[in-house]
């Protein structure tokens, strides 16, 4: 019966309950309490760790990974179709020649759908120097990585304490 306890307690009296009304008040108090307790246990996985998964060989996931990818699947059916994108880039990425590599973003300018479309409009006017980074052993990626970690400093560092705390952390990791 949907109602307040007083109602209810009415209800248990015509039907030839004698006992008192705080009786009835803590019963329905507990039922609520263990109702709750079963409906209110919701799913919930972080943004990052799904990132992570989908990021993921397939062939590296443990079990509890496939289960969790799986049941994040059931939820959200177009996570599939998105996976498989995620998991071909990865594949032309790691590949040793730009062929796989074009093929993936001709694919993806092909469908205008594709959560990828507008990344791969930007990769086409830059695909000729991205297909010579596949073939050419130099890479400026530690000369990136320092540029980001100054900048990051630099931008914690504005307006707080002096030049010899910004030399001090900028030499910590070199």
């Amino acid at each position: 019966m949907n109602g307040n306890k007083k109602a209810i307690y009415r209800h248990l009296q015509r039907l030839g309950y004698t006992g008192g009304y705080d009786a009835v008040k803590r019963l329905v108090r507990e039922e609520k309490r263990k109702r709750n307790a079963t409906t209110l246990q919701t799913f919930s996985v972080s943004r990052r760790k799904i990132i992570a998964l989908l990021w993921k060989p397939q062939q590296e996931y443990l079990e509890e990974e496939h289960e969790l990818l799986r049941h994040c699947i059931s939820l959200a059916p177009p996570l599939q179709t998105f996976k498989s994108r995620v998991q071909q880039l990865y594949d032309a990425l790691n590949d040793s020649t730009a062929k796989l590599f074009s093929k993936w973003v001709q694919d993806q300018l092909s469908d205008t759908t594709s959560p990828f479309y507008r990344y791969a409009q930007r990769i086409r006017s830059d695909l000729q120097a991205i297909q010579h980074s596949f073939s050419s052993p130099y890479s400026n990626g530690r000369l990136e990585g320092q540029i980001n970690r100054l900048k990051t400093i630099k931008r914690m560092m504005y307006g707080r304490a002096g030049l010899k705390l910004l030399e001090k952390r900028i030499l910590y990791r070199m």
